[in-house]
């Protein structure tokens, strides 16, 4: 990554995002009133199911689209068929924007930068993880779901959240307090990402304490893919200046 320069890894880090973007669109979105736990996202819900009887009762929810049936184990099905491919590019994208600032500070920040890394990487395995016990769990369409099935998605799936959200939180520390230039762009990106980072944390703390929907976890992801957006726009557009604001 070193032999890229500067300005063409930030463009690079400026695409990957954009297309995790449209890979987010192109995977869809689904909403199932009446799913245990107060959600209404079915991926969501399995994810951090807390026992066997709340698979099965997503296993047998479904919605109307368009006057057409369309059940959460249908869905959740062909989310996780397409869902390898998501991880490998968020693990790419987070590793390749800390690199990237690793090679513009100097430790300690830098250290902060390698740490995230070990936070990417470590969360896309557990997602991994966590899909491998969500296939078990949408295969038993009839039924008969143990709580310990419950438990082999949801811890991997919360640690999985955990170490995202830290990710984000390590990478607007760097934006904010390792710049020596603190222009609109970088405090923006900075703030939004680290904004992001805490506010998604307390959710998984808070699901830890009480598995049920919070909030939290989607207002969390929201204000990060706000950051994201910020930033691939300035290293797309400015990479002089983003570059500039962190060496010396």
């Amino acid at each position: 990554m070193n032999s890229l320069t500067l300005e063409t890894q930030s463009r690079l880090i400026g695409g990957l995002v954009f297309l995790l973007a449209g890979y987010v669109v192109w995977l869809g979105q689904l909403k199932i009133d009446g799913l245990p736990g107060e959600y209404d996202n079915p991926v969501l819900a399995l994810e951090l199911v807390e026992k066997g009887a709340d698979i099965d009762a997503i296993n047998r929810a479904e919605t109307k689209v368009k006057d057409k049936k369309v059940t959460a184990n249908e869905f959740i099905s062909k989310q996780l068929r397409k869902d390898s491919g998501f991880i490998v590019l968020y693990v790419v994208l987070f590793s390749i924007l800390a690199l990237f600032l690793a090679r513009l500070i100097s430790p300690p920040w830098k250290w902060v930068a390698f740490t995230s890394i070990a936070c990417a990487c470590v969360a896309g395995i557990l997602d991994f993880v966590e899909n491998h016990g969500m296939r078990k769990a949408l295969a038993l369409i009839e039924g008969g779901a143990s709580d310990e099935l419950a438990k082999m998605v949801r811890y991997p799936s919360l640690a999985k959240w955990g170490l995202s959200f830290i990710f984000c939180i390590l990478v607007g520390l760097v934006f904010l307090c390792a710049s020596h230039a603190k222009g609109v762009n970088t405090v923006a990106v900075g703030v939004l990402l680290l904004l992001g980072g805490l506010v998604g944390l307390s959710g998984v703390i808070a699901n830890i304490c009480k598995a049920q929907f919070y909030v939290m976890f989607p207002a969390g992801l929201a204000i990060q893919a706000f950051g994201f957006i910020w930033m691939a726009i300035a290293f797309l557009g400015c990479p002089k200046s983003m570059i500039s604001g962190f060496r010396n």
